[in-house]
């Protein structure tokens, strides 16, 4: 008990739940074990990959602890360790208790609802009621120009063209952005959630600037990035964090859905991180290795016919054109609709692999923790998650600190594993795997503004895309005074009595006598 508390105040954690358990595997963390505890650590004390590979798997424990009903952001303190990853439990991860980027930034900049509150679903009238353990999900893009569009179809990178992604049985991945309490209260605090209070507070000299962790202090800005995919195979549900959902269909119909966790981010602001710590995690079965067996993965068919492209369908293509079955090859038109099979413009199996070699440090640790999960609970579902690799700085300057507002691209130094090594989700970069969360994140800016256009420019939202998803107010409208007009009055006479009502007609006459 007291060794696994040690481990968690080495990584600056807020809330403990220490566990006794022994890993069968020798602990490669440079202080001291990985516990299978609610704790999420606030910063790093440590410079070296494998210690922020530690980092990163505490992390995802501590938001993947089941979520307190009653305190959203926070973990449910009567959850035992060999309850961690229990098969078809639908109740919510902690990170599922946060909020949704979409209901922060809403449109016409109306404020957000409270801290732990979930919008209405819009298929309420079906009996679809959302809550934390039942999101709406309405994204098939994580970034902009798509991120609020329900039949958006860019998926994690701008590339020219759609770049949805669906598995091997034609099943759409969706979406999720969601925020911790601290960014949470902060956008609001700061009312960023109005495009033009952010351009406002960088004229004035001020900054897009996130709250950071603090070792035994603040938890500091988490966001979260979740991709989901309807999973209804009963043996795969037990492989994966299954999840109830509803779907909006481009039709508009609703869609009752269990969904599986295929891939997650997590990016962490800390004291020492200013650049922010990014990792990523896959499942084990989402993909093979480029050139391997297509196997039994969820986004790899044995077999693959390319299909005619329905001329309706046809994209800037060639006429006669047929669907790819090249590994990572974009889509190569918009879906029509998500659930239909026989929708004129539908889904197809893209074919998904591996670009990059696993990372040999992401790999040990994966068997590491592996078997500490293992040593709670047999059946987890979370021994079959991986840490692809996790991204920070050894020279970390906080972009902020200069001068003059910041304007985006930023340099960020000391990249580590540097850019020379490429760090990409399978799932959510699947088009795009040779690049960085960096080479996008360093691009992020506030949202355009109506107010004070002249003074717009590209500022930097603190490595944050979902800043630019603010909306302006509506303008204002003047109200101008308006009197009835009466169908009958009474006036006085010149005696200084008063006459009867008569029509507005007559009076009229009488005036122009």
């Amino acid at each position: 008990m007291a060794a696994a508390f040690a481990v968690l105040v080495a990584f600056g954690v807020r809330s403990q739940l220490p566990t006794t358990a022994v890993a069968a595997l020798a602990n490669p963390c440079p202080l001291s074990s990985i516990a299978i505890a609610s704790g999420i650590p606030q910063d790093s004390a440590q410079t070296s990959q494998t210690y922020f590979d530690c980092f990163a798997w505490q992390e995802f424990i501590g938001l993947n602890w089941d979520a307190d009903p009653d305190q959203a952001g926070e973990p449910d303190p009567s959850a035992p360790a060999s309850a961690f990853g229990k098969p078809l439990d639908l109740e919510p991860p902690v990170f599922e208790s946060y909020a949704d980027a979409l209901d922060v930034f809403k449109p016409g900049a109306v404020p957000p609802s409270k801290w732990g509150v979930v919008d209405p679903s819009p298929c309420s009238i079906h009996g679809m009621v959302s809550g934390p353990g039942r999101r709406v999900l309405r994204m098939s893009s994580i970034v902009a120009p798509d991120f609020q569009t329900p039949n958006g179809v860019r998926q994690a990178f701008p590339v020219s063209g759609p770049s949805w992604l669906a598995d091997r049985d034609a099943n759409m991945v969706w979406y999720q952005i969601l925020i911790d309490k601290d960014e949470f209260e902060y956008i609001v605090d700061k009312k960023y959630y109005d495009a033009d209070r952010q351009l406002q507070t960088i004229t004035s000299d001020g900054r897009i600037d996130m709250p950071q962790g603090i070792a035994g202090g603040a938890l500091g800005s988490i966001e979260i990035k979740a991709a989901w995919l309807p999973i209804s195979d009963p043996a795969r549900q037990k492989r994966y964090r299954m999840q109830r959902a509803i779907i909006l269909d481009a039709d508009g119909g609703c869609h009752s859905v269990d969904v599986g966790l295929v891939a997650l981010h997590i990016i962490h602001k800390t004291q020492s991180q200013p650049t922010w710590v990014w990792s990523t995690f896959e499942h084990v079965d989402d993909a093979p290795a480029e050139g391997a067996s297509p196997g039994n993965y969820l986004f790899s068919r044995p077999t693959c016919d390319p299909s005619p492209i329905p001329a309706s369908c046809e994209l800037n293509r060639p006429p006669g054109e047929r669907t790819s079955c090249g590994a990572n090859e974009p889509p190569a038109y918009m879906p029509s609709a998500y659930f239909s099979k026989n929708a004129a413009c539908p889904i197809y199996p893209i074919q998904v692999a591996h670009a990059n070699p696993a990372d040999p440090t992401a790999t040990a640790m994966n068997a590491y923790v592996a078997s500490l999960i293992r040593a709670q609970n047999p059946a987890s579902v979370y021994q079959y998650y991986r840490l692809v690799n996790v991204l920070w700085a050894s020279n970390s300057a906080d972009p902020n600190g200069g001068p003059s507002p910041p304007i985006e691209p930023v340099l960020v130094n000391g990249i580590t594993p540097p850019t020379t090594q490429p760090v990409a989700n399978v799932i959510t970069e699947t088009y795009a795997q040779q690049m960085t969360c960096l080479s996008c994140h360093a691009n992020a800016r506030i949202a355009n503004s109506a107010d004070e256009l002249a003074h717009w420019k590209p500022y930097f939202s603190d490595f944050s895309f979902i800043m630019s998803q603010a909306h302006t107010p509506p303008p204002a409208v003047v109200v101008k005074p308006s009197f009835a007009r009466p169908t009958a009055l009474s006036h006085r006479d010149g005696r200084g009595g008063r006459t009867k009502a008569r029509p507005l007609q007559s009076l009229s006459q009488d005036r122009s006598r």
